[in-house]
Order: C-alpha cells, then sequence, then structure tokens
C-alpha cells in the first residue's frame, strides 16, 4: 500500500457549552484516526474545555483544559474518529466511559487560586 492510499477521517466526540468552577467556557472532544499501515491504525482522542476570557481582565482569565490519549490497533474504529473497541489490540486501549470519567475528573480538580477572582 502506497502512503496516498492510506486514509484518515475525525470525529467530533462531544460538544457542549461547560461551566468549571466559576468559569464558563466551552468543550470539545475530537478524535483523529490515521491509517499507519495495512493493519496498523491510530486514533488520537482530544478532549478541550477552554474559557476565552476577558481582555485585560483578571476577573476573567482565559484558561485552556486538555487531556490527550492516543490508541493503536488493527482495525479502524466505526466510525473512524470514534474510540476504538477496547478489545481490540489489548490492554493499552482506553474504553470510552473511562477516558470520558478521567476528563470529567480533570475538569472538576480545577480550582483558582483562592481570591484570584
Amino acid at each position: 500500500m502506497r502512503e496516498a492510499d492510506f486514509e484518515m477521517a475525525n470525529t467530533l466526540i462531544q460538544e457542549a457549552a461547560a461551566k468549571v468552577g466559576p468559569l464558563d467556557g466551552h468543550e470539545w472532544i475530537v478524535g483523529f484516526t490515521e491509517q499507519k499501515a495495512s493493519d496498523v491504525y491510530t486514533t488520537d482522542v482530544t478532549a478541550t474545555w477552554f474559557s476565552d476570557g476577558a481582555a485585560s481582565s483578571s476577573d476573567k482569565p482565559a484558561v485552556q483544559i486538555k487531556l490527550f490519549a492516543t490508541f493503536r490497533s488493527a482495525t479502524p474504529p466505526q466510525p473512524w474518529g470514534e474510540f476504538p473497541s477496547a478489545t481490540e489490540g489489548g490492554a493499552a486501549l482506553v474504553p470510552r466511559d473511562e477516558f470520558m470519567h478521567a476528563w470529567r475528573t480533570v475538569l472538576a480538580s480545577f480550582r483558582l487560586r483562592p481570591g484570584a477572582l
């Protein structure tokens, strides 16, 4: 298979307005699958929460929180960009629900310095 024959695609897994602590923000979770060889697929999942903040304002800081995970599998996830099956490729894969739980835990742990706002 020539490199030009390899495929890639992404999927918007989740998008929502989300408040973290006292800050209003937005959440995106995106998956991107790329075929590396005839039976090797890499899926990168990125969870991002951000608050744009306000220019020159310490009351509304710009904040961005990210969590990355990379999975390798012998077959592409369905749809491409989604989480591969937890049984595909062994122990290195994290099921979707475990990734989402970890992401929620990261967001819930975010704290602004006392007195910062």
